[in-house]
């Protein structure tokens, strides 16, 4: 549903000025404008979805390194300037905390699934690789024995006083200096 449809139907209703008519264009302008609204529902949805699963997590990640940060250049600094051991440890010691892997999206324009949907979809990307794993097997050929290697023999006996040539299969006399 698009303007363009609304404005043929306004159009056919100024021509053809009947109820028919006026009942038709009234029922899809209701139905652009829920069109609209559910449009915006979807949008309102997709922004909370990426705030409570991207966007408030990294904002959580990145105050927690923040804070790593500062405080393990206070020990840095605390150590330059007493040179102890202990402080060196400490700096040391002090590890950063653990972060949980978050998505590389910037953006609530994403294909975001609610839950119920992914779990449906998971269920579905299982069976068509099973299906296609299913395939893969009946199309294969089955395997080829392996050929046993013969142990490499001369092909041709030289005359003494000369040499055979691998590569040529020929007999090549030996020089003398």
């Amino acid at each position: 549903m698009s303007l363009n449809d609304i404005t043929i139907k306004l159009f056919d209703y100024v021509d053809n000025d009947t109820k028919e008519n006026k009942v038709k264009f009234l029922s899809l302008l209701k139905s652009f404008k829920d069109n609209i609204k559910e449009q915006e529902d979807k949008l309102i949805e997709a922004k909370e979805i990426y705030y409570s699963l991207i966007n408030q997590p990294r904002m959580i990640q990145n105050d927690k390194y923040e804070l790593y940060n500062f405080e393990r250049n206070e020990l840095y600094k605390k150590w330059r300037k007493s040179k102890e051991y202990k402080d060196l440890i400490d700096l040391v010691n002090f590890l950063p905390p653990e972060f949980e892997e978050i998505p590389e999206i910037y953006t609530y324009n994403y294909n975001f699934y609610i839950p119920e949907k992914k779990e449906k979809v998971a269920e579905e990307a299982e069976d068509e690789a099973e299906d296609e794993a299913e395939d893969e097997e009946e199309t294969l050929p089955p395997p080829t024995p392996k050929k046993e290697e013969k142990p490499l023999t001369p092909k041709k006996i030289c005359p003494p006083g000369s040499i055979l040539n691998e590569k040529t299969g020929r007999c090549n006399k030996i020089k003398k200096k």
